[in-house]
């Protein structure tokens, strides 16, 4: 494990960064996946994220090993499961889906992961993962067994954040799921860094 805090650091420096979560299940067509590595760099996107809910570790070391050889852009793991880890990547979120209820996606992926995140020299981030309500049955609900937040439950919003801070997470990741017809309210956004 990499105690360095590079991709932590450059994160928290300044506000208005982007980050594009690159589904590896989505971007099997490496061509499809090269044009938007190129529109990324062009548009001076901060990080690449990759994971997804429903990826096999195949196509997730595809994925990753591709990007590694064709960006310089920083790579960090989003993963949906234990098995989407890897050493390629500059760092990983270790996402605990606070918002959910669900054992497996609080600790129990961490702990099927945890011997082989050791070994790695990865950068990793503990991340607090929030589920809010984007107005679809996402996958990452599905695959979680997990209900969103609703978007308008302001104060259980904030002292999800507020908890998840208090175990340690060093980054909060707000979510309405792939294709939500909401967006995470900008509030939620703003408050939580209250």
């Amino acid at each position: 494990m990499n105690e360095s805090n590079q991709i932590l650091n450059q994160i928290s420096s300044r506000k208005g960064q982007i980050a594009i979560l690159i589904d590896p299940e989505k971007c099997a067509n490496h061509q499809n996946l090269l044009e938007l590595l190129k529109k990324a760099f062009f548009a001076n996107v901060d990080y690449l994220f990759v994971g997804g809910s429903t990826v096999t570790r195949e196509q997730f070391s595809t994925c990753v090993e591709f990007i590694n050889k064709n960006s310089k852009i920083p790579l960090v793991i989003f993963p949906g499961a234990s098995h989407q880890i890897s050493d390629q990547a500059d760092a990983l979120l270790y996402l605990s889906l606070i918002s959910g209820r669900n054992p497996d996606f609080l600790i129990g992926h961490h702990v099927n992961s945890a011997s082989e995140v050791f070994s790695m020299k990865i950068e990793t981030i503990p991340s607090g993962y929030i589920l809010i309500d984007g107005g679809t049955n996402s996958s990452v609900a599905y695959v979680s067994q997990t209900t969103p937040i609703p978007g308008n439950k302001m104060s259980i919003i904030q002292n999800t954040a507020k908890a998840g801070i208090l175990k340690g997470n060093r980054l909060l990741y707000f979510d309405a799921g792939s294709g939500a017809k909401n967006h995470v309210p900008v509030d939620v956004v703003k408050k939580a860094d209250t």
